[in-house]
Order: C-alpha cells, then structure tokens, then sequence
C-alpha cells in the first residue's frame, strides 16, 4: 500500500506492506516524536554569558528589570578565558545575578586542544598558502568549546526544551543563526528590544558599571592590536600564554599563525614595548640646564 508520511515536515509517500507503519522512516519517527515531545514541554530560559558587552547588557538590563529573568545564566571558561574577563564576571556579574535571584554558573571546556584528532587547528588562524597568499581558516573553537558545552550541560538538568539568550546586537544582527539542535530556540533579546552596541554601554554605565572589554580567548585571531598591546600591559602572563601556544603552533604547523602580519607572536614589537624602553632610559643631561639658564 501507499501511505504518506505523517511527518509534517516530510508527508512523501512511501510503500508499506504493514497499515501501522506512519512514517517513511525511523528518522523521521524519531523527528515527529521529538516534535510533539517538545510542543508540550516547559521551555527552560538559559542566558549564554561570554563577559563581553552584549551579555553584559543583558545582565544589566535583567538587573534593572527591563529583561525578564531567565532559569540560568551559564558561562564557559574555556582554559584560555582573559584574566580581565573571569575578574569581571567574578566582580560584577555575579553579584548583580545573585542580588536579582538569578543562579551563575561557569561551566569548564573538557577538551580544548588546539589542533583536532585530525590535525586541524580550530581556531580561525591565518595560513601562508604556497602562492604566498594569507588564507583564514574556519571557526571551530566556538561551536566545540562553549556551545556543545552548555548544551551537554543543560541536558544533564532533564531539560528537554531550551530557548537560548545570546547577546548579540542590531549591528551585528547578520550574527544571528537558528540552534543546530531541535531542542534549543535561539533567543536575541537586544534585537528583540533593538539594541545597539552603543546603547549595550549605555545600559552598563547607566548602573555605575564598568565598561567591560571585548570577550575572547586570550589567543583570538580577531583580535585587534589595542586589544594585545592592553593584554601585554596589564596582563603579561596571558601574553605569555599567547607566545608560548604560537610557538608550539609553529612547531606543529610554521605556516599558520595567530597573528594577520604573519608574524610570531614573540617577534611582534608593539607600542607598549617601546614605551616600556623608553621609560626605562636613564634621562638625558640638558646642556641649557647644565649651564645654568633654565628655560
């Protein structure tokens, strides 16, 4: 006999010898059952917090009650978070989420080797290819590292429906993506209330906060070069970490690199390093002072 698949999502006729078979597939059994499952579930809210200025935001705008509280607020350190980042959230977020009752937890990255089982880097690195041209590499770090975590440990809650708040603002809406997994709903609140970056700091600052600075690895390869000349001045022992994994990069691999000069990190001379020198100068004797006119 011919049937249609009750699928919604399917409904293609199939073959069948059996009037109980309903689906053209166990693929698609498992789907529809999943689908029902989920139109009666309670949703639970999770907040995915990177420290950054968009989370923040939110956080303050949960705090100020301009955003309903979620169940969660979950952060992923990920072993290669920014010293800046983790006293920042220790400081400010997580008081504020305890005084609005909202539980903060950090979540750690079990595995987060650089280069896969494969061989394959994970991070959007920069490639010399043989033509002597730069190549950026794919983007895997993210998806590995903190989303397929917090989903791991959502679902070791009994969770069966998600809806997942991600910080992302009207000027980057191009950002925006549905969940890969059918159980998760992708949620942008700053959209929602059209929120720019510049009204995200507006929000902080309202609350007496400080600015928080861009949220990334300490090894980002989107990172600008104000953002590694600040990490090697306040924070040397995260620059440190960030020569000594692309030295071992260049062990691995001598064609990739962290940086989009094609240079080591350990050959990189920025500002603060010549203001650091020059500082450290003994002064220069004034003839015009030596001779006693002043100036």
């Amino acid at each position: 006999m011919i049937k249609t698949c009750q699928n919604p999502d399917c409904q293609k006729e199939f073959a069948t010898e059996r009037s109980s078979v309903n689906y053209c597939s166990r693929d698609c059994s498992n789907k529809d059952r999943q689908r029902l499952v989920l139109s009666t579930a309670k949703e639970f809210n999770v907040l995915s917090c990177g420290g950054g200025v968009q989370s923040t935001a939110m956080i303050a705008m949960i705090y100020s009650g301009k955003l309903p509280k979620p169940d969660l607020v979950l952060m992923v350190d990920t072993g290669y978070e920014k010293h800046g980042t983790l006293d920042y959230a220790n400081a400010i977020l997580i008081p504020a989420c305890k005084k609005v009752g909202v539980e903060f937890k950090f979540l750690n990255t079990p595995d987060n080797r650089i280069f896969n089982d494969s061989g394959m880097i994970v991070l959007p690195a920069y490639k010399q290819l043989d033509t002597g041209e730069t190549q950026r590499l794919t983007t895997m770090c993210s998806g590995m590292w903190k989303a397929a975590v917090m989903r791991r440990y959502i679902r070791s809650l009994g969770i069966v429906k998600a809806r997942s708040w991600i910080g992302i603002s009207t000027d980057e809406s191009e950002r925006q993506k549905q969940s890969p997994v059918q159980w998760v709903t992708n949620y942008y609140p700053l959209i929602e209330h059209h929120i720019s970056r510049y009204q995200c700091l507006f929000q902080i600052r309202s609350l007496g906060w400080p600015d928080p600075a861009r949220s990334s690895c300490i090894f980002c390869p989107g990172q600008n070069d104000d953002e590694y000349e600040l990490m090697k001045s306040e924070y040397p022992e995260d620059y440190q970490r960030v020569v000594d994994i692309d030295n071992d990069i260049e062990a691995h691999n001598p064609n990739i690199f962290l940086h989009r000069s094609m240079t080591r990190m350990r050959d990189i001379i920025w500002r603060t390093d010549i203001m650091g020198k020059l500082r450290a100068m003994p002064p220069v004797p004034c003839e015009i002072c030596q001779m006693g006119l002043g100036v």
